[in-house]
């Protein structure tokens, strides 16, 4: 219904507020970095007013301060001791990142944008902690990297990286919050972390936000396989003693054709 200007403004000559502009009538994630203006519906003018020319509607807003950002401590004393890509970068296990990474790279050559899923193929196979170390080794390499949250049921990657739970990727798909508040700064140069968030996810608007990941990030690394669509490649995180067992079997299935290789763990 187009632009609206100057839709709030404090009448003294010197205002305590300054002017309040409304850019867009319904915001998107996508262009609403802050602040993240809510424009209500239509409600009719009170008839009392009696203006001189008739009015149909007019509307009501409500403002919408981003949240605060607590002080990060530092990176060393917050990630995770199994986080050995930053810990340990020069780790025999570090080194193994980097060729998995060159790996998957080759893998996904001419992409102007990257994004992939890791899944595990069992329980406690390890998934986030390679994601993890995956997004790290990225990060080094003078890459712009997203680390995205998307196990509802058992959400790891803010706990790993000691950052707060939410906003993240539930309250996106919800339309709760602009996709720039889910956006945590993780103290680690050019890696940015999307956290589960406090919600259900809801996979049908996935494909839109892996679409608005695409255009900040040269990688998009997702810690968790539920929700597929829109992505380049999927790897299945295994450990080697379970590596024929039923459990791939069933998680190569339901992966499907997105599947582009294992990760194999000891």
């Amino acid at each position: 219904m187009g632009r609206m200007y100057e839709a709030l403004s404090h009448g003294r000559t010197e205002p305590a507020v300054g002017r309040l502009k409304v850019v867009h009538e319904d915001p998107t994630p996508d262009d609403t970095d802050a602040p993240f203006i809510e424009v209500g519906a239509n409600f009719p003018a009170p008839s009392t007013a009696a203006p001189r020319k008739s009015r149909a509607a007019v509307f009501g807003i409500k403002f919408r301060a981003t949240p605060g950002v607590a002080p990060l401590a530092s990176a060393g004393d917050r990630l995770a001791e199994g986080l050995i890509a930053f810990h340990e970068p020069d780790h025999p296990v570090a080194r193994e990142y980097r060729i998995l990474a060159d790996e998957i790279a080759t893998q996904l050559f001419g992409l102007d944008s990257r994004v992939i899923a890791l899944g595990g193929a069992a329980q406690a196979s390890g998934t986030t902690t390679v994601a993890l170390n995956l997004a790290l080794t990225l990060a080094r390499q003078n890459l712009r990297v997203a680390i995205v949250d998307a196990r509802a049921e058992r959400p790891a990657v803010a706990g790993a990286l000691g950052l707060a739970t939410s906003p993240g990727l539930s309250e996106v798909l919800a339309d709760a919050v602009p996709l720039t508040w889910a956006l945590h700064p993780t103290g680690v140069e050019r890696l940015t972390a999307v956290p589960a968030g406090a919600g259900r996810l809801k996979g049908e608007k996935f494909a839109a936000f892996v679409s608005q990941l695409r255009r900040r990030f040269d990688w998009v690394v997702i810690d968790g396989v539920d929700c597929v669509d829109a992505i380049d490649a999927a790897y299945l995180v295994v450990r080697e003693d379970g590596l024929h067992g039923a459990e791939v079997a069933d998680a190569h299935e339901r992966v499907g054709e997105h599947l582009r290789g294992y990760i194999v763990t000891g």
